[in-house]
């Protein structure tokens, strides 16, 4: 954007009297991976629980939220589609029970997705 363009809107929105301030507004970033260690231990780098080869193997958890997005890497599974039904399926290495939220929400990219991929360390 050449910086005329910028000095003309900065003039003409700053003389509008409803406009009270404008501000830059950054480009968000995803820390999951700064939240290993700050969750694990609070100092830099150090992860006592990935160390001692606490990987969550083996290990269930329960997620209500918006939804989550079985096709992202960290949750697909290349032994078949997950069922969304609601069933449980132990056989599964991922996803063991999907049950869908009512009005199927922001799954694709939205907040569940996030949730769950912090609980699984990624």
């Amino acid at each position: 954007i050449h910086s005329t363009c910028i000095e003309n809107f900065i003039v003409e929105v700053s003389s509008h009297p409803r406009i009270c301030s404008i501000e830059v507004v950054p480009e968000m970033e995803f820390l999951n991976l700064e939240a290993q260690w700050i969750l694990q231990s609070g100092s830099h780098d150090y992860r006592p629980f990935t160390d001692a080869g606490l990987s969550g193997t083996g290990q269930v958890v329960s997620v209500s939220d918006s939804g989550l997005d079985v096709d992202n890497c960290y949750f697909w599974d290349s032994s078949g589609d997950i069922e969304l039904n609601g069933e449980v399926d132990q056989s599964r290495r991922k996803i063991v029970q999907y049950t869908p939220y009512a009005s199927g929400g922001d799954w694709k990219y939205g907040h569940g997705t996030h949730v769950c991929g912090t609980i699984v360390g990624h």
